[in-house]
């Protein structure tokens, strides 16, 4: 498995960010643009995840994925939306540094990856537990800026108000595009965590969005990545020899 790595100055981050990249070996001589699964939390996640795709691909279950992950540097400011005052738990004090991450993602990776790479504009994006909070703000209020979701042990309690706000607008609009979201999870925490099927309920109203989500009772916060990504990836690209 060949991976690169590279690094870019980002202006709305106002620093530089480490990136990886797994690109299928062989993918030039097909001559064929391929997707992109966008990692977060990549120095930790990176890995794990572009093995599982590498051996994916080789074994015929998905088609060739090119694979980046992003370092992390500051995951509360990035992907937080609420600071730690238990008084006011749900008070959105952060869209300040959620909105400039957006934007670096938006105006600087993905547009790099796209000129760099022979992909499509076909993107997914998947985060484990702050980071999965964030790609849920993303698939609530970037609607067209990818076309896949992974969620893994998502944290909602500090956001559930919010959250809750946004699936309601969205469930009345008719400007929905057709997208996939996985949500995988552990045995449920209650006193760290608002039950999941309580988001799950509000995001299935909302038109276009097929939603596949699954309790990995044998899993904790940690394994949940391991346990749950290959069930993610046969439900994003399903139809080579397994059905969605």
């Amino acid at each position: 498995m060949k991976t690169e790595e590279w690094t870019i100055f980002s202006t709305n981050l106002n620093e530089e960010r480490e990136i990886y990249v797994y690109k299928p070996s062989g993918i030039e001589d097909l001559g064929e643009a391929y997707p992109v699964l966008y990692i977060l939390d990549g120095d930790a996640n990176f890995t794990y995840v572009a093995a599982t795709v590498d051996y994916y691909i080789k074994t015929y279950r998905i088609p060739p994925v090119l694979v980046v992950g992003v370092n992390s540097t500051n995951r509360r400011r990035d992907f937080s939306l609420t600071h730690d005052n238990k008084s006011s738990p749900n008070l959105i004090v952060n869209e300040v540094g959620v909105e400039n991450f957006t934007r670096f993602l938006k105006t600087e990776l993905i547009p790099i990856v796209e000129s760099k790479y022979q992909v499509m504009a076909y993107r997914v994006v998947a985060g484990h537990s702050l980071s999965a909070s964030y790609v849920v703000n993303l698939l609530l209020t970037n609607i067209r800026l990818f076309n896949a979701y992974i969620v893994l042990s998502p944290y909602f309690t500090p956001i559930q108000e919010h959250i809750l706000m946004k699936t309601e607008k969205l469930s009345s609009s008719k400007e929905n595009p057709y997208r996939l979201l996985f949500i995988g999870e552990e045995k449920m925490n209650e006193l760290r965590n608002l039950p999941t099927t309580e988001f799950v309920n509000s995001i299935r109203k909302i038109p276009n969005i097929e939603t596949d989500y699954r309790k990995y009772n044998d899993a904790d916060h940690m394994s949940i990545i391991v346990k749950a990504f290959p069930d993610a990836l046969d439900y994003i690209f399903p139809g080579i020899v397994q059905d969605r």
